[in-house]
């Protein structure tokens, strides 16, 4: 039967036929083949994954975007997450039941679960990095050939939704929308706070309101000082006036009961206007001479000695007699008058002092209103503050959402690094 056999198989070979060479019945019943034959072949498909770089953009936690290259020794752990992701038991199960458990392991009697259907993905597929490489092979095998492509082929789908959501922001949309709406709110209320506070406090700009006020305050302070000045002045003036006019003395109540100075008589008011006038012709005669002598001259000395006596005479009346340095004049039954008005004058005193009472008033005034406006500085300023961080963290979010959105609108076919 041997020999028989081999010549058969000679004839096919030269006819270039399929062969298949049996053994005898008693050996084929006596091999452990029979076992093997048995058993369902399986069909084994394969996908390669180039992933030369990863770009993370998740925005929470993170500045902008990183790239990590997938080449080199540090690339191994770029390239080990990618194997993890494409091996996680969360894709295998969305895979299961996207194909359908029942494809995944037929012939069962009961439909399968995803678990288990997920269990036999994993069982089926090997994934592996070749040495100094960035091409992720993965492998699955199945017993019928289709389904092995087909669902190689969602398992590399899924695996770049899975990618996309785990490195860009499109997982973190929501999140981003919601601390943008926050932010925006709190930016809303700070503002719309600070304008009513500016608006009960009439301030438009704080540093310029406290600079206004500063200066008023200053001008009011030396607007005080100037004011009292006059005021001592023209007490002066009123008690000269008032002690030189007779009908001041049958006023009681406008008596000042301050020592005034003795009151000159005629004749010595007639005498210091004499010397007044001597004074005043030696002077003009004095400037006359000099035009023609020099100062050795005797006329000018002559003149010069009696100027002198006549200046000694009207200081010596003016220091006994203040008042005569005062205009004064004589009224029509002789007797002195000065030429200004003593009520007048009291009226001007008075005034001067309703002005000052105003001007401390004013002054009293500004410095409640400073006062406040140093604590209303304090809430502007920390308002302010909070308005900057809030708009600095609602420019920041809304640059991350509008990333997100692209990242969320991104198809996983349209990926350029893989």
């Amino acid at each position: 039967e041997r020999e028989e056999v081999v010549e058969v198989t000679r004839r096919k070979l030269e006819i270039h036929e399929p062969v298949r060479i049996e053994p005898p019945r008693a050996e084929i019943a006596k091999s452990p083949r029979v076992e093997r034959e048995k058993q369902v072949p399986l069909f084994e498909s394969q996908a390669k994954l180039f992933v030369p770089y990863v770009l993370d953009s998740n925005i929470v936690g993170a500045n902008g975007a990183q790239v990590s290259s997938a080449s080199g020794y540090a690339g191994r752990s770029v390239l080990n997450v990618e194997i993890d992701l494409l091996t996680s038991w969360d894709l295998l199960e969305t895979v299961a039941k996207k194909v359908g458990p029942a494809n995944v392991l037929p012939g069962r009697e009961v439909e399968p679960s995803a678990s288990d259907a997920a269990a036999a993905l994993r069982s089926n597929l090997n994934v592996m990095v070749p040495p100094e490489s960035m091409v992720i092979h993965a492998t699955y095998q199945h017993a019928e050939p289709e389904q092995a492509r087909s669902i190689l082929a969602s398992l590399v789908n899924e695996y770049l939704v899975n990618h996309i959501e785990t490195h860009r922001s499109s997982r973190s949309l929501e999140t981003v929308d919601r601390q943008k709406s926050e932010v925006q709110s709190k930016l809303t209320a700070a503002r719309r706070q600070l304008e009513n506070l500016k608006k009960q406090e009439n301030i438009i700009s704080l540093q310029n309101r406290e600079t206004a006020l500063t200066e008023q305050q200053a001008s009011l302070e030396g607007e005080i000082l100037a004011t009292e000045a006059k005021k001592a002045e023209q007490i002066v003036r009123v008690r000269f006036a008032e002690a030189m006019s007779p009908s001041s003395k049958a006023n009681p109540e406008s008596a000042d009961t301050t020592v005034l100075p003795a009151l000159p008589t005629t004749n010595d008011i007639e005498e210091y206007q004499s010397l007044v006038e001597l004074v005043a012709g030696l002077k003009r005669r004095r400037n006359e001479l000099r035009l023609v002598y020099t100062e050795s001259n005797g006329q000018i000395q002559t003149i010069q000695a009696r100027l002198a006596e006549a200046e000694a005479k009207r200081q010596t009346l003016l220091k006994k007699f203040p008042a005569l340095g005062l205009s004064i004049v004589k009224s029509a039954d002789g007797s002195l008058s000065p030429p200004i008005n003593p009520r007048a004058e009291r009226e001007i005193l008075d005034a001067l002092e309703a002005r000052i009472e105003f001007l401390k008033n004013q002054s009293g005034k500004l410095k409640t209103e400073l006062t406040t406006l140093l604590g209303v500085g304090t809430q502007i300023a920390q308002l302010e503050r909070d308005i900057q961080e809030h708009d600095a963290n609602y420019r920041y979010y809304n640059t991350a959402l509008e990333r997100a959105k692209v990242d969320a609108a991104l198809k996983p076919s349209e990926l350029e690094n893989i």
